[in-house]
């Protein structure tokens, strides 16, 4: 069942986003989200937190998509972001780790804080990118469209990035992703390569489940 609290109103078409109950809206219920956000800043260091997020605005030249989205999540939380196309969901993952560079607002992962600065243009950018390359690494994300490369093996697609961005050793990502495509059903398959589109979206679906 989902519960939730109506937080956002993230689009220019009106379209109410919702969030579970540990997520507020800086414009709704004010001095309850402010008491949420002050309890969790004082709690940065407990291990349990996995991701706060305080008032985040983001702004597309004057449309202003993310109004004040404050978010705080424990490990092990599954949280579901719900809203019709285009009100806002995607922008605010795409924000957590900087592939959409936040307006104004604060970011958490772990209790450390990704540090923004501005520059000489007024805008906002990463103070320090080796921090947001750490952090990037403890952060997972799936895209709506998610596509093989076609000249790897299935096998070569899973370890392409624990390989080369998290830096595990070949074998032992190997191995992992073997485990992994036994679980979803396609090991059989780990040395297939792409031959049709439907194969490939088939796989990948698979994959990303």
């Amino acid at each position: 069942m989902f519960s939730g609290e109506l937080a956002f109103n993230a689009s220019t078409r009106d379209q109410p986003l919702f969030f579970p109950e540990s997520c507020t809206n800086s414009g709704t219920s004010t001095g309850w989200a402010n008491s949420v956000i002050q309890d969790q800043k004082e709690n940065l260091n407990n291990p349990k937190t996995a991701l706060l997020v305080d008032d985040l605005h983001k702004y597309f030249g004057a449309d202003e998509v993310l109004k004040g989205i404050s978010l705080e999540a424990y490990e092990g939380d599954v949280i579901a972001l719900l809203g019709a196309s285009g009100s806002g969901k995607s922008t605010f993952l795409r924000c957590l780790n900087l592939l959409e560079i936040p307006t104004s607002g604060k970011v958490y992962v772990g209790g450390e804080l990704i540090r923004m600065k501005k520059d000489r243009y007024g805008e906002t950018v990463p103070e320090d990118i080796k921090q947001v390359e750490r952090l990037r690494t403890r952060l997972g994300m799936v895209f709506q469209q998610f596509n093989l490369w076609s000249h790897m093996t299935v096998l070569e697609n899973v370890i392409e990035a624990p390989v080369h961005v998290l830096k595990i050793p070949k074998n032992e990502a190997i191995e992992k992703a073997e485990a992994l495509l036994h679980k979803v059903g396609i090991h059989d398959r780990k040395n297939y390569e792409r031959k049709t589109e439907s194969d490939t979206k088939d796989i990948s679906a698979k994959i990303s489940a």
